[in-house]
């Protein structure tokens, strides 16, 4: 029974593009089994897989064994066999070979959708724990709250000034998939948030410090304060600058934690290991190995996002389509795993659309694609 569950909820999973690379591999390994197939082929019989769902909906297991032993002159111990095969496996087998009928099968036209590109959109928790959903919008609201100015127009959010307080005040914006979002720091900072993205910041800085916790990615145009260095905290490392700008990008999902430096000066610290950045060099630390290396790159690489470009430059298959699934919002199934280091030099426009990319890189690379719902299958 315990398999029955396993198989059901990653069907739900895949159904709704939550599934993930491991898990649709272990569907598949489940449908390897020759008699699971031919049960099921025999039970469709042409139906559609809405018409299937319906009937599993009305699936009575005892009344349809109870009809196949009526029909059948076995012996008694073929027939408890048979009962425990259409009692065990009925519903597994139908779930397991819809996922088999759904990867499989050709896309039809006329299911065919267009996947649109991100927006401007957030979520801002409040230090009270209001939350409120921020997006592409052109008219100005104002919220004022003690101790600060709140701004929220057609540039992003603003925090106008700086009051001293006796309690520090943290917010959050959370920039989700298929998003970005900027905004600017009561210090009169710049933080322009990439998709999949979240900032936890002070209403107003101390006096000693300005610190804040980034998860995901952001580009950071520091005001200048030599009395107040400011200090990015991620779950790896810290970035400590007075005037500066640069790139960050720590998603937990990724092997590297990558700081970019365009102009000023950085210090990378991770435990003990200390890096100094010039502009046009790169601080980046694999988590697998716990290095930390410096690098010289070219910036433009790693801050395009912001200005409506992703370049790329001898980029692996597997790392760009990660960035596009982040601003599409879609999921990347495999069919092939030996392309994911198929390498892509080039620019795409990010409000393109995404079939648009996904034409381009077969023209460039030996990869094929099929867009499934919210679903791109690599071939």
């Amino acid at each position: 029974m315990s398999d029955f569950y396993r198989i059901a909820s990653l069907f739900r999973k895949f159904r709704t593009h939550a599934i993930q690379e491991d898990e649709v591999r272990e569907l598949w390994e489940w449908m390897k089994a020759e008699e699971n197939r031919e049960f099921f082929k025999q039970m469709m019989d042409g139906e559609r897989e809405v018409n299937v769902i319906r009937e599993l909906k009305k699936y009575d297991r005892e009344a349809a064994f109870r009809k196949f032993a009526g029909r059948t002159h076995l012996r008694k111990r073929r027939l408890m066999y048979y009962m425990r095969v259409a009692a065990a496996i009925a519903l597994p087998i139908i779930l397991g070979v819809l996922l088999y009928w759904w990867v499989d099968t050709p896309m039809r036209k006329n299911i065919s959708e267009t996947l649109s590109p991100g927006q401007k959109k957030a979520i801002l928790t409040l230090d009270d724990g209001t939350k409120m959903a921020l997006g592409n919008v052109l008219n100005e609201e104002v919220i004022v709250r003690e101790g600060g100015g709140l701004k929220i127009d057609s540039t992003g959010l603003r925090y106008d000034g700086e009051k001293q307080e006796e309690t520090m005040r943290m917010n959050e914006l959370y920039v989700p998939r298929k998003g970005e979002y900027a905004l600017t720091l009561s210090d009169g900072t710049r933080v322009f948030l990439n998709s999949d993205s979240k900032l936890v910041y002070p209403v107003t800085f101390g006096n000693e410090c300005r610190e804040v916790v980034l998860q995901g990615e952001a580009y950071f145009e520091v005001a200048k304060d030599e009395k107040r260095p400011f200090i990015v905290k991620t779950s790896d490392l810290s970035v400590q600058v007075l005037g500066t700008a640069f790139n960050l990008s720590c998603y937990p999902d990724d092997l590297r934690v990558e700081t970019t430096l365009v102009r000023g000066s950085v210090k990378v610290e991770e435990g003990k290991n200390e890096i100094l950045l010039e502009p046009g060099e790169q601080a980046c630390f694999d988590r697998e190995s716990g290095k930390m290396d410096k690098l010289k790159v070219n910036p433009a690489l790693f801050i395009s996002w912001k200005d409506g470009l992703l370049v790329f430059e001898r980029e692996r298959l597997e790392d760009m389509l990660t960035i596009l699934s982040r601003w599409y919002d879609v999921v990347v199934f495999y069919k092939r795993t030996d392309v994911k280091d198929e390498l892509f030099t080039g620019d795409l426009k990010k409000y393109n659309s995404i079939e648009e990319h996904l034409k381009m890189l077969e023209m460039t690379t030996d990869v094929q694609f099929e867009i499934r719902g919210n679903t791109i299958i690599v071939k």
